[in-house]
């Protein structure tokens, strides 16, 4: 999970209320560090937490095969710069690599993608907690995708 704290993004752990990130430039004397992670606890009505939420990444492109989704949950990881993108199918699809038993991935280039959109969902948006989560999804274009994937990446939260 993510959170937004007195207008800086952080990684969130919910169960020990811990902000988390590996950027020295986002801490104050507040904040321990543990082997290049710093972190610190919140309390869980800190006046300072703007959102919580979660974030996944989604790209949509149709394989042509039967069976098989067109619009594929991604990592910031599995995206690449210029826009190439890792994707993993359980089972075995023709054409892709096994890459162990019942998995299979392939690597797709930028041009072949059809569609971008993030969806974020909220548990507390503008300081107040919600009943039910809030999803939110939008279509974005390439060039916002690339732009959300790098702020998301965990070295940059």
């Amino acid at each position: 999970m993510y959170i937004k704290y007195n207008g800086i993004l952080y990684r969130y752990l919910d169960d020990d209320r811990e902000l988390l990130t590996y950027m020295e430039s986002k801490i104050d004397k507040n904040f321990e560090e543990d082997e290049g992670i710093y972190y610190r606890q919140i309390l869980k009505n800190d006046p300072h937490i703007q959102d919580i939420y979660d974030v996944k990444f989604y790209i949509k492109w149709d394989s042509q095969l039967e069976s098989v989704i067109t619009k594929w949950h991604i990592e910031t990881c599995d995206y690449f710069p210029g826009g190439n993108v890792r994707l993993c199918h359980e089972g075995y699809l023709p054409g892709w690599k096994i890459v162990e038993k019942g998995l299979s991935e392939t690597y797709l280039k930028a041009e072949k993608i059809e569609g971008y959109s993030v969806e974020y969902k909220y548990v507390v948006k503008d300081g107040k907690k919600l009943d039910e989560p809030l999803v939110i999804e939008k279509e974005v274009d390439k060039q916002e995708f690339d732009e959300l994937i790098e702020i998301y990446r965990s070295t940059n939260v």
